[in-house]
Formats: C-alpha cells, sequence, structure tokens
C-alpha cells in the first residue's frame, strides 16, 4: 500500500488541484443553461475526452484573487508571500490570501488571530447568513466553503498555541458542526485536545460520532479513557485488544522501545510504525500522566 497523509497527523489541509478544477468547472457551467441531465452531459463529454477543461477565465476581482491564491498555495517560501499579497491587492476578500499570511516565519500567534479573525469575518460576510444556515452539514463539500473552513481550521490551532485551550475546542467543533465528514481531520486534534483538558462527556461523543474511525488517535484515546474510568476492566482490556489490531506498533513505542522522531512523520499508511509515531508524539504525556497506565499497557499489550 503506499504511503499517505493520514488524517491523524492532521496536517494543513492545503487546496490541491482538484479543489481547483472544481473551482474552473464551475465557473464553466455558471454561463450555461441546461434543461436536461442529457444536455449537462453532452456539454461536457467533449470536454472530457478532449484532454481535460478548458480554462475559465476569473472575472471578477475576488476570482482573479483566489486564482493567484492557488498559485500561493503551490509555491514555497517568499514566492507563496509574495502572491498571497498580490491577492490581497487585488481583492481584500481574498480569505485563502490571509490565511497563507499567518504562516509566514515573522507572524506571532498574537497577530495571526488578528488576521484570522479578519478572515473568518469576511468569510462569514461573502457566504451570507441564509447560506451559512441552510449549508450546516455541507460545509467543505461546496467548494465556495473552503477558505473559510481553512481560516477556522488555522484560528483553532492558533488558539491552542495561545493557550486559550476552551476556545480552541469551540472552534474545532464549530468545524465539525458545518462538516461532519471532517474531511480536514479535525476530529484528531479535538479527540486530544478534550482529553488533556478533561472534558470526557464531550470526548464521549466524539467517539460515537465516529465510532468507524479506526485510527489511533480515537481508539486508542478510547482506550485511556476507559482505562482512567475503569483501571484493569474487561471493558478497558476489550477495546486495548480492538486498538491493537489496527495498530500493533503503538503500545511498544508508547513504552518506549524505539525512538521517536522530533517531529510527527508526514506521510504515513494506515495501522504503520509511522501512524503509532504521529499519535505517540502527540499522545504521550497523558498516558504518562495516567497513574498506572503505562504500567498496564506494557502487562496487557505484552510487549
Amino acid at each position: 500500500m503506499p504511503k499517505m497523509l493520514h488524517p491523524s497527523v492532521w496536517a494543513f489541509s492545503e487546496p490541491n488541484a482538484s479543489e481547483r478544477m472544481l473551482v474552473n468547472l464551475n465557473r464553466l457551467l455558471e454561463d450555461q443553461e441546461f434543461e436536461s441531465d442529457e444536455e449537462l452531459n453532452a456539454f461536457l463529454e467533449p470536454i472530457m475526452l478532449g484532454g481535460g477543461l478548458p480554462q475559465a477565465e476569473p472575472r471578477t476581482a475576488l476570482e482573479k484573487a483566489q486564482e493567484i491564491a492557488y498559485d500561493a498555495w503551490e509555491a514555497k517560501g517568499k514566492k507563496r508571500m509574495q502572491l498571497a499579497r498580490q491577492a490581497l491587492e487585488i481583492s481584500e476578500d481574498c480569505v485563502d490570501a490571509y490565511v497563507i499570511l499567518v504562516f509566514t516565519p515573522e507572524t506571532t500567534d498574537e497577530k495571526s488571530l488578528v488576521i484570522l479573525n479578519r478572515a473568518i469575518e469576511i468569510g462569514e460576510s461573502l457566504l451570507g447568513p441564509e447560506f451559512m444556515e441552510e449549508n450546516v452539514g455541507h460545509f467543505w463539500g461546496i467548494t465556495m466553503t473552503r477558505p473559510y473552513m481553512r481560516a477556522l481550521e488555522a484560528k483553532a490551532r492558533t488558539l491552542w498555541a495561545l493557550a486559550r485551550n476552551t476556545e480552541a475546542i469551540a472552534v474545532a467543533q464549530e468545524m465539525l458542526r458545518l462538516n461532519p465528514g471532517d474531511n480536514q481531520g479535525a476530529r484528531y486534534k479535538l479527540s486530544h485536545w478534550l482529553l488533556s483538558e478533561k472534558r470526557i462527556r464531550e470526548l464521549k461523543e466524539l467517539f460515537a460520532a465516529y465510532a468507524d474511525d479506526p485510527t489511533p488517535d480515537m481508539i486508542y484515546n478510547k482506550t485511556l479513557v476507559l482505562f482512567q474510568e475503569s483501571g484493569d476492566s474487561g471493558p478497558a482490556r476489550h477495546q486495548l485488544r480492538d486498538a491493537k489490531r489496527w495498530n500493533a506498533h503503538v503500545a511498544p513505542i508508547l513504552l518506549g522501545y524505539s525512538d521517536l522522531p522530533s517531529s510527527p512523520p508526514h506521510l504515513v499508511e494506515p495501522g504503520s510504525v509511522e501512524e503509532a509515531e504521529a499519535y505517540t508524539l502527540a499522545a504521550i504525556s497523558m498516558w504518562k500522566n495516567t497513574p498506572g497506565a503505562m504500567d498496564w499497557l506494557a502487562k496487557r499489550a505484552r510487549v
């Protein structure tokens, strides 16, 4: 199985080529009026057979700025920042450009928060209250919402870095309310954040909402919660056995039988050592700070 960006790493959800293609497709279709699906398919078929979509030229200042913002996301270093500033010169409503700017080395967390609050305010104004209310649960699937969702993601991270933990959790929860499909992987950080803040009722609700998610951030955190509540109980042992089936590398790495990298691996396979390393870097302090948890893990995991 090829390595991929696993959502438990919660790398920032930068736009990819498919998002840009969807924006271009929407722009192509805006000027068309189709009376049936057959007419739509007839319009698209020669485009696809011809090797892809033609480029639809942006018509508004914001569309032009967004195209430059997409270029900025693909660029690196100073070029990325230059393009983001260029986008804002064309349209001060370009939410993505603000989000890009908070990742400059010289931007402090406090300054980032000011920028992101401005981006979120603009995003909400562009979408409008009626749209936001009607489309709760479907954000991200609607391409035009994605810059706003990226701004929320960046704000949650920034608030946590500023030790404004309650606010960070609230933003992550809002992301899941707007997009329960969670394409951005907010639930993984939220799992750790709720556990570290001892907000167990909300954490259990998160586990229930994503009961089929086998990533360590969910199943091993659930194991730790069960141990905290009932010690070496049947439910805790059963959950640990289930967690080991999905990733058997977590317990040995948590217990220190191999060295950890200094930062989470970027690309991992589900069930891999790299996935276990990413989880351990995020969760090891919570395991160590739970009395008896590491001894119990060593005994029950048989490592």
